[in-house]
């Protein structure tokens, strides 16, 4: 039995389901793999500085940001790199807002009524995050091919 027929036999809770679009687990999936690649190449990015950095994608770039400016070889990259921490930590509070609106829609699609939930808005811009994490990815990459240059290794 699931939880929806449980409901419906606890006095017809999911009448009261809330409709809307179902979430695009395709694109999600696709985002959160873009994601991952991001703090990977952060995390190559912090090696190549020399610096152990943990963490998800926006902690890695702080990292990051700190020790550049810090290594003359790699100062020059400073401006960019402190860009790119800027704009990881954005897409991470981004990221953040869209999982828990997913996961409130997900909720209110099964007719469950969360306390202190937002009130529901428009469905999130899944693949507009998608691409600016693309982006970022794509920019991070290209970062650490400059400083595998400036430490002397090969891009």
């Amino acid at each position: 039995m699931s939880a929806v027929e449980l409901r419906r036999g606890a006095g017809g809770a999911a009448a009261h389901a809330a409709p809307g679009p179902a979430t695009d687990y395709h694109a999600l999936g696709a985002f959160t793999e873009t994601w991952a690649f991001l703090e990977l190449f952060f995390g190559r990015c912090a090696e190549t500085v020399g610096i152990d950095a943990e963490g998800e994608a926006s902690a890695r770039a702080e990292a990051l940001a700190r020790a550049v400016p810090a290594n003359p070889a790699f100062a020059p990259l400073a401006g960019k790199t402190c860009t790119l921490a800027r704009e990881a930590a954005d897409l991470a509070q981004r990221r953040q807002a869209l999982l828990e609106d997913l996961a409130y829609a997900s909720l209110r699609r099964m007719g469950v009524e969360v306390c202190n939930a937002p009130p529901a808005g428009p469905p999130p811009a899944l693949d507009a995050l998608h691409m600016s994490a693309c982006d970022l990815v794509r920019r991070t990459v290209l970062l650490l091919g400059q400083l595998k240059a400036r430490r002397g290794g090969s891009a």
